[in-house]
């Protein structure tokens, strides 16, 4: 996982925004509405459209909307409240109207994508002055209904609802009793009880602040008053601005949020099991968060059971403030992670659908633009299986928010309880990020166990295995290979091998001039020179990630690792001296390339694999038309490629980024066979030696596959290897809820899987 920055201006070129924007998902698309903005004017009554396309997954214009369809308006200085209404597969967003009738308006997008306009006001009855909107408003669809909430002129708050009959009115303070209502009222649904809720700043106080008080909606229709909610909970200050509130399902909790006069966020929380409202602190406070400037904006995230609030804070920033269920608050500030442009509005937040697992704050910079931040499940926290404990079963390593997590393989297929191994290398934990800081897992000691080797900004850092799956203190190794070096993630990769055969890993690393080595010493120390040992497989030389495979290791099984590397024009190696060194590269085969045989990265994966069981590697690559081999002579050099199996390809309907490939021995026979994870399930391709498979095309395992189960590449890695008492590769999937292993058989078939360590997954907390 990890967040990015767009620049929605620049990315779908609309008109300038002004003010805050209103944007939610919606039937697998993102949807941000916002106000078009003039100079010297301001708001210009314009209402504009923009919504990410899952199919190009990119954001797309989609144009103004008010003039196309002769709606009002829209009046600059109030916010706008979108919501999909599901009954009807409908896109919708409210404003109050620009032409001075204090008019709410619907602007409503149907299920064949046709817009309209509808006057919810003098749809629902006849207006009255007191009718008026002045500030708002807030809307949500549930069980049916579809709900707008505003000010009205008279400071009460009025109620707009749709059901089957059509749009009705309700004069919510005089139903149902209260103060005088001071702000834009917030709204919510509560499905775990069928009720809905409304929350707003009460007169009382001394203007323009006061206390939260609450109104509710029972499941039989009638709406009560909940009561001064901040006398009720004792909360220690009255609030300003504009409330927030969401119901968390998961929790079968309510929450509000507010900022209080001392600028802190406060949240109030209603659950069964504390018998109702609460005061639950200062989240910004307890997070070491700074002040706020604005008004918050909260949601849950379900995939991951987190709640989050966003909100513009007196350093001028988005901050956010996110927890676990149950579990203590946490600080994000948004803007300087990301280095994203300065906000000149509050932030809105949401989640792009449970399936889609994103989280999206947006907000309107100083120059107009709408700024979206989102936070996307794609490798930010890499998850390993790799033996860090010597015992010869693999252990899972996981680098998370607050460091490195490690269980240790039992033997059975199962995983010990995770523990913390190092509180460093992770995402809060020392600042390491995937787009900028590469970490690898190898031992670098010959002690047999596996070490950290991190890339991060002022060069290498390494932690080394101690035994029991926790790792020693960090040290920084190599003032060079990082970021602030200019080695890049998406264009230098660097690799573990042993040059030397000396049972222990040195550093490779693919830099814009050359290749460079740094050789360990065997105490997490290495001798480095930063003068590269060849210049060749490099950036400067046309070598590019999403065109080149380039690998580090043995070919030739005697121990010393070797560059092999598919280039435009086939493959090249390039022998190692044992050294540290290279010889001179050498093109092997004319193909494999991306010119030489049309193979791309995002459409064939190559290997390379011991097919025959003599220490010699042999190339495996999916083409389009199924698996191709070329056999290893023993000396760097390959005999000509030949179609091995007419499946598993590109052709076939394969595809790199749902359908993973590996290729492990999985019989215990010394040859590697091919393991693929397909949409029905998992098929299997055992090796018969000399580059022959035996193959049927059907699964021999209905698990860890994209139809069943919803196993996702970009957020559910699978490996192969052996994590029980035998001499075979098994399956290890980090699922959704947590990790599952498939033990293998000796037929080259797999057990049904079984639930191995509780944690890990992609639910179960922010991997």
């Amino acid at each position: 996982m990890g967040w990015k920055v767009t620049d929605l201006f620049v990315e779908a070129y609309n008109m300038p925004a002004f003010g805050m924007p209103a944007g939610y998902a919606a039937i697998g698309i993102r949807n941000i509405f916002y106000r078009g903005f003039t100079q010297g004017v301001g708001g210009n009554g314009t209402l504009w459209w923009m919504y990410w396309d899952p199919d190009t997954r990119s954001w797309r214009a989609g144009g103004e909307l008010t003039s196309g369809i002769g709606a009002p308006p829209v009046y600059q200085f109030t916010g706008l409240a979108g919501y999909y209404f599901p009954e009807e597969h409908s896109l919708h967003i409210d404003y109050i109207a620009g032409d001075l009738s204090g008019n709410i308006i619907e602007i409503y997008r149907d299920s064949n994508g046709d817009w309209h306009k509808n006057n919810l006001s003098t749809s629902a009855h006849d207006p009255r002055e007191t009718d008026r909107a002045v500030d708002g408003p807030s809307g949500f669809a549930m069980a049916g209904l579809q709900q707008v909430f505003f000010r009205g002129t008279d400071q009460h708050v009025q109620e707009l609802w749709w059901d089957i009959a059509g749009w009705h009115a309700r004069d919510l303070t005089s139903v149902a009793g209260g103060p005088l209502c001071i702000s834009a009222p917030a709204s919510y649904g509560f499905a775990g009880q069928s009720t809905q809720h409304v929350v707003y700043i009460g007169a009382g106080g001394m203007a323009p602040s006061g206390p939260i008080h609450e109104f509710w909606r029972d499941s039989g229709g009638h709406w009560h008053p909940g009561g001064n909610l901040t006398a009720i909970t004792g909360a220690p200050v009255p609030a300003v601005g504009n409330p927030a509130g969401y119901a968390f399902e998961g929790e079968f909790t309510q929450h509000v949020y507010y900022r209080g006069t001392d600028e802190n966020i406060h949240e109030l929380r209603w659950a069964t099991a504390t018998n109702g409202w609460h005061y639950w602190g200062k989240p910004s406070q307890l997070a070491g968060a700074p002040l706020a400037a604005g008004d918050p904006a909260g949601y849950v995230f379900d995939a991951q059971n987190t709640e989050h609030v966003v909100y513009l804070g007196v350093d001028g920033h988005i901050h956010e403030l996110w927890r676990i269920s149950g579990g203590a608050w946490n600080h994000n500030d948004l803007t300087a992670r990301l280095g994203a442009p300065l906000p000149a509005t509050d932030p809105i937040g949401y989640i792009h659908d449970y399936f889609g697992g994103t989280q999206n704050v947006a907000y309107t910079s100083s120059d107009h633009h709408v700024i979206e931040l989102s936070w996307e499940p794609i490798a930010s926290n890499p998850q390993f299986v790799e033996d860090v404990n010597g015992d010869g079963i693999a252990d899972i390593v996981a680098f998370g928010v607050d460091g490195v997590w490690t269980a240790l393989g039992k033997g059975d297929g199962t995983f010990d309880w995770p523990q913390l191994a190092t509180k460093d290398f992770g995402y809060d934990a020392g600042g390491w990020r995937v787009e900028k800081h590469l970490r690898l897992i190898g031992d670098i000691t010959g002690e047999a166990r596996k070490d950290i080797v991190g890339f991060g900004d002022a060069g290498v850092y390494i932690a080394i295995a101690t035994g029991g799956g926790a790792f020693g203190p960090t040290q920084f190794a190599i003032a060079d290979l990082g970021y602030d070096a200019g080695w890049r993630v998406d264009r230098h990769p660097r690799f573990l091998a042993d040059l030397r055969n000396r049972g222990r890993k040195d550093i490779v690393g693919f830099g814009n001039a050359g290749v460079f080595v740094a050789l360990s010493n065997g105490d997490g120390t290495f001798a480095y020179t930063p003068v590269p040992v060849l210049n060749q497989f490099c950036y400067d030389q046309g070598w590019r990630m999403d065109r080149h495979v380039r690998y580090v290791v043995d070919l030739r099984g005697n121990g010393i690792a070797d560059i092999i590397g598919f280039f435009d024009d086939g493959v090249w190696v390039a022998l190692g001296d044992g050294n540290g060194g290279f010889g001179a590269p050498q093109r092997v085969i004319q193909n494999f390339g991306y010119n030489a045989g049309g193979w791309h990265v995002d459409k064939h994966p190559r290997f390379l694999a011991d097919l025959s069981g003599t220490g010699v590697l042999d190339i495996v690559g999916f083409g389009d038309a199924g698996v191709w081999v070329a056999l290893g002579w023993g000396d760097g050099t390959f005999q000509q490629p030949k179609l091995a199996i007419a499946d598993l390809g590109y052709n076939s309907g394969w595809r790199v980024d749902r359908h993973p490939r590996l290729i492990a021995d999985i019989t215990g026979d010394g040859k590697a066979d091919i393991v693929g994870f397909g949409n029905a399930g998992v098929f299997v391709a055992l090796s018969q030696g000399g580059g022959v498979f035996n193959y049927t095309p059907s699964p021999v395992l209905q698990d860890f596959c994209y139809n069943a189960g919803g196993w996702r590449v970009d957020r559910n890695p699978r490996f192969l290897a052996r994590v029980a008492a035998s001499q075979r590769a098994d399956i290890i999937g980090f699922g959704n809820v947590g990790v599952r292993t498939s033990l293998s058989t000796a037929n080259g078939g797999f057990a049904p899987a079984q639930l191995a360590a509780p944690d890990f997954g992609y639910w179960a907390r922010p991997w």
